[in-house]
């Protein structure tokens, strides 16, 4: 179900010509659960939302490549336990994530070259291998 939601973004977003879309583009909510495609760096990478039950809140990650960009409530210790490229934001919403600087960044995502100083947006980019030229030309990455 969500592949064909990404085609169609991705055909919208061709359409688009070179209008930056950054979240809530084609969204789908479904029992609590809400998966918005945002564009990073021209391509589609999928955001998800849970609804907390009773309390108002949402669990955020926006899943890329290489890595996670995860909403605040994500124990940072228990991320570096698992040893994966991870970011920890104070976001209510998407955007606010894309827009913000990390309160947390993983061993994993330092190795990649995340840094404190970077946007949610680079570090998404960087994840999703287009961020300062880490995407090599037919090569791997």
């Amino acid at each position: 179900m969500y592949a064909i939601i990404l085609e169609e973004v991705s055909e919208q977003g061709r359409k688009r010509g070179n209008m930056q879309v950054t979240c809530d583009y084609e969204s789908k909510y479904e029992n609590g659960v809400e998966v918005t495609y945002i564009d990073i760096a021209g391509d589609y990478v999928p955001g998800i939302a849970v609804e907390i039950p009773g309390t108002g809140k949402r669990v955020l990650q926006i899943k890329c490549r290489k890595g996670l960009l995860l909403c605040g409530l994500f124990s940072p210790e228990k991320i570096d336990g698992i040893d994966f490229a991870a970011c920890v934001f104070s976001a209510p919403e998407f955007s606010d994530m894309l827009m913000g600087k990390p309160l947390f960044v993983s061993s994993k995502a330092k190795e990649i070259g995340v840094t404190e100083e970077m946007s949610g947006r680079e570090i998404a980019e960087l994840f999703n291998g287009n961020g300062n030229g880490n995407r090599l030309e037919g090569g791997s990455e």
